[in-house]
């Protein structure tokens, strides 16, 4: 099983315990709690390409949903250098992503986690040049369907597009597969949980190509600028890839309007998914912040009948904070009736 392994200051242990049952969570971060807020971002990269070229076309992209739902989850880019250099050693690190690339470490944010699980796969592509034949067969295929999704992700929301089975099959026929520089990485997450992957605050160290087992029992450790050692002799682990993702609870009033979206839609156009995603996109995210705070609005009503409850009405006070600013305006003398605060 790809490993996931999870470091309290430094030492490795399983995702599968509870950072403060025998040693104290990882100094400097703060406990997960319902009704607090959940952030989740990269920090560090170090990747191994087999055979790169001269300058790669290196994309990272990340795919997080939170809801108990057998749909995909949209693709958000957080990573885009077409200019992308491999050492002689084939390795590539990334620790700071800077301003000139296109990007950003922010993989998921919530200002009031409501003890969801969390699912998430990473993907690491090298990408194909853009596929001139699809760009024509798109064109003079779908005519006025200007929006239709063509990358796999999406397809499962273009099922009730005007557009025949057929088409979707000599379309998809044409893709260039992506090129994986690392095998795609799924992670799941679990709240108060037991016999599985716990979500809890702290750094989670990702190794696709490793086992678990190979990482813990102190042969190596994290160092605190993220880097994977071998404890005696204080050298990186280069084996193969692996990268570090941060778990934390601080509030950030800056990224509660972050768009994990924007950008992403032109920049798919310019792979070889191909196709004009921009307005799914957009419609997809509007449409789940509508639907976020209805589900809110009446799962709070579901509640009230328990509201002298004070777990319910920490429950209650979480989705309240959940919803959209609007929303909330219009609700707050309910949510203050039904908790008295």
């Amino acid at each position: 099983m790809p490993a996931s392994v999870l470091s309290v200051n430094g030492k490795l242990r399983s995702l599968y315990d509870r950072a403060t049952v025998t040693e104290p969570r990882a100094s400097g971060y703060t406990d997960l709690d319902i009704g607090r807020p959940l952030i989740v971002q990269y920090l560090y990269f170090f990747l191994r390409h087999k055979s790169p070229e001269k300058k790669n076309e290196l994309m990272i992209s990340s795919f997080m949903k939170t809801t108990e739902t057998k749909q995909a989850a949209a693709e958000a880019i957080n990573y885009f250098d077409n200019t992308a250099r491999f050492d002689k050693n084939k390795e590539l690190r990334i620790s700071d992503f800077g301003a000139e690339r296109y990007g950003h470490r922010l993989c998921y944010y919530t200002k009031s986690y409501l003890g969801e699980a969390l699912y998430m796969t990473i993907k690491i592509m090298e990408i194909d040049k853009i596929n001139k034949k699809l760009i024509e067969a798109i064109k003079k295929g779908i005519g006025t369907v200007g929006s239709l999704p063509v990358f796999a992700e999406f397809l499962p929301y273009a099922a009730g597009a005007s557009v025949g089975v057929s088409l979707f099959g000599k379309i998809i026929d044409l893709f260039n597969k992506d090129y994986a520089i690392v095998q795609g990485h799924d992670l799941d997450l679990h709240f108060g949980l037991e016999n599985v992957r716990r979500l809890q605050s702290g750094r989670i160290v990702c190794v696709p190509e490793q086992e678990e087992e190979y990482l813990l029992g102190g042969k190596y450790e994290l160092t605190q600028d993220n880097k994977l050692i071998e404890v005696n002799s204080k050298t990186e682990y280069t084996d193969t890839s692996y990268f570090v993702i941060q778990v934390d609870a601080k509030p950030n009033k800056k990224l509660e309007s972050f768009d994990y979206f924007l950008g992403a839609a032109d920049l798919l156009k310019l792979t070889n998914r191909g196709g004009d995603s921009t307005e799914l996109v957009h419609t997809v995210v509007d449409i789940f912040k509508g639907y976020n705070d209805s589900q809110a609005v009446c799962e709070i009503e579901e509640l009230s009948f328990e509201a002298d409850n004070e777990e319910v009405k920490k429950r209650i006070k979480a989705l309240y904070k959940s919803m959209s600013n609007d929303v909330r305006i219009l609700y707050k003398d309910r949510i203050k009736e039904l908790t008295g605060s």
